[in-house]
C-alpha cells in the first residue's frame, strides 16, 4: 500500500479533454458558467451565485461591496493564503488575528470576544479540514456586535451544522475552484449570498474589470493537474512518486520539504501570477486576477460538482473505518470535530503530533504512507505583516504540529483498516 497525500478531484479524461479544448475554444462565457451558478444557489439554497477568477478576488469584491470606511476592522483567524491579507489592506481596511480552537482550527470564541472593538465591522470564518465549529457562539457574537460574516468553504464544501450547509450561515460565502479542491477547475472562485443588492454590487464590479482569461494561463493549470493526477495515479504513485520521495527522505530531507513549501522569487513579482502569493505586500493585484469564469472552466466546475455528494459520503465512509480502527489513545490526538461524522466532509484527516514530527513523518513514508501538513503560513507572524503581528500561540500549534493522513475517495476501506494499524504499531 502508498497512498499520496492528496490526489486531484478532476477525473483525468476532463483533464486531458480540457487542454484540447483550450486551444481552439474561444473561453467565452455564458450558458455553461450561468448553469453552474443556478445549481450551486440551488445547492446551497440562496439567492445567488457569481462565478468569477479566484478565491481572492471573490473576498476582496465582498469587502467592497460593503463601502467600509478607512481603517475598519476584519476579524480572521492567521493561518491562510498570505492575499487573505491583501484582500484586505488593498481596500484599506485592518485585518485583525484571532486565536484558533485546536479542536476545530477555527475561531476561538473567547479570544474572538476580546478582539472586537468599535472599529469591527467583520468576521471572516475560514473552515479548514472539512471542520466545523460551534457556528451557533460565532454567528451570537456577530450578531450581538451588528457584524457581517463572511464564511470560507472551500475546504467545507458539503459540510453541515445542525442540518443546515456551512456557507448559509453567515452574510456571504467564498469559495474556491482552484488546485486539489472537492470542487474543482483549472482555477477561479465564487462568492454566493442571499442578499440581491450587495450582489448587483458585485456583479457591477465583475462586469466593469474582468475579461478574457488567457489561454496560457488556463494551460499552465491544466497541464500543472495533468502532472499531479499521473504521479499520484495508483500503480505511477506505487512504483515511481513513492520510491522517488524515500529516496529524497533519506538523502535530502530539506528537498522533500520544498516539493510542499516552494521558494519563491522575489523579482520582477508585481509581473508573476496572483496565484503565486508569496508573503508580501501588494501594491495593486496583478492583472492576470481580473479575468471572468469561462465557460470552458464552468464545464470542468460541472464534472465535480456532480460528485461532490457521492465524494464526501465515500471520505465519511472511510473515515469512520479509520477511526473504529485506531487505538483510543491515537484518537485523543485529534482534534473533536474530526469525530463528528455527520458534519466534518474530511478534506483532510488532520492528527496533532507533540513529539518529533519528523520523525513520525518519515516513519509513515516508509510504510507507503506520504503524510504532509498545513501550507498555509500563519499570517500573523509573517515578518511583511509586521504591523498586525499578534501572539497566538495555539495557531502556531496547529501549524507546526499537525500532520494529515491521506483520505480521498479513490481509496478503499481495506487501506484504511492498514493505515490505523501503522499508525496503532507506531504509537503502541
Amino acid at each position: 500500500m502508498s497512498l499520496p497525500r492528496h490526489k486531484i478531484y478532476i477525473p483525468f479524461a476532463t483533464l486531458f479533454s480540457t487542454a484540447i479544448k483550450v486551444f481552439f475554444n474561444k473561453l467565452n462565457r455564458g450558458s455553461n458558467a450561468e448553469l453552474l451558478e443556478k445549481k450551486m444557489s440551488k445547492y446551497w439554497g440562496v439567492k445567488k451565485c457569481q462565478t468569477l477568477s479566484s478565491w481572492r478576488l471573490g473576498f476582496h469584491y465582498v469587502l467592497r461591496s460593503l463601502e467600509l470606511e478607512e481603517g475598519d476592522e476584519v476579524l480572521l483567524t492567521p493561518l491562510g493564503i498570505a492575499d487573505i491579507v491583501n484582500a484586505i489592506t488593498l481596500l484599506k481596511l485592518k485585518p485583525v488575528f484571532v486565536e484558533m480552537d485546536p479542536n476545530t482550527h477555527n475561531i476561538d470564541t473567547t479570544n474572538l470576544e476580546r478582539k472586537i472593538t468599535k472599529n469591527t465591522k467583520v468576521i471572516h470564518i475560514t473552515y479548514l479540514s472539512g471542520m466545523v465549529p460551534n457556528l451557533d457562539q460565532i454567528i451570537a457574537i456577530a450578531k450581538e456586535n451588528n457584524l457581517t460574516v463572511i464564511e470560507d468553504i472551500t475546504q467545507n464544501y458539503g459540510a453541515t451544522y445542525k442540518g443546515k450547509l456551512v456557507g448559509t450561515f453567515g452574510d456571504f460565502a467564498v469559495g474556491s475552484f482552484s488546485l486539489g479542491k472537492c470542487l474543482a477547475s483549472l482555477i477561479g472562485g465564487f462568492v454566493i449570498t442571499d442578499n440581491e443588492t450587495f450582489y448587483e454590487k458585485i456583479k457591477s464590479y465583475c462586469d466593469q474589470d474582468l475579461k478574457k482569461p488567457k489561454k496560457k494561463f488556463l494551460l499552465r493549470f491544466c497541464f500543472g493537474q495533468l502532472m499531479i493526477k499521473i504521479t499520484t495515479s495508483k500503480y505511477f504513485f506505487n512504483l515511481i512518486t513513492h520510491t522517488v520521495f524515500s529516496l529524497l527522505a533519506r538523502l535530502n530531507p530539506k528537498k522533500l520539504e520544498e516539493i510542499h513549501h516552494p521558494k519563491y522569487y522575489y523579482k520582477n513579482l508585481h509581473k508573476q501570477s496572483f496565484y503565486e502569493n508569496p508573503p508580501m505586500f501588494r501594491e495593486f493585484w496583478p492583472d492576470d486576477i481580473y479575468s471572468y469564469f469561462s465557460d470552458l472552466q464552468a464545464q470542468v466546475a460541472l464534472v465535480t460538482f456532480g460528485k461532490l455528494e457521492t465524494g464526501f459520503n465515500k471520505r465519511r465512509e472511510l473515515a469512520k473505518t479509520l477511526l473504529v480502527n485506531l487505538n483510543s489513545d491515537i484518537k485523543n490526538m485529534l482534534p473533536s470535530a474530526l469525530l463528528d461524522n455527520y458534519n466534518c466532509v474530511y478534506y483532510h484527516f488532520p492528527i496533532f503530533v507533540n513529539k518529533n514530527i519528523e520523525k513520525f513523518q518519515h516513519y509513515l513514508l516508509r510504510n507507503g504512507i506520504d503524510a504532509v501538513g498545513y501550507a498555509l503560513p500563519i499570517n500573523s507572524s509573517e515578518k511583511v505583516f509586521q504591523e498586525f503581528k499578534q501572539d497566538l500561540p495555539l495557531a502556531k500549534e496547529i501549524k507546526e504540529k499537525t500532520i494529515f493522513l491521506p483520505i480521498h475517495d479513490d481509496y478503499s476501506n481495506k487501506e484504511m483498516v492498514l493505515m490505523a494499524d501503522i499508525l496503532n504499531k507506531y504509537f503502541r
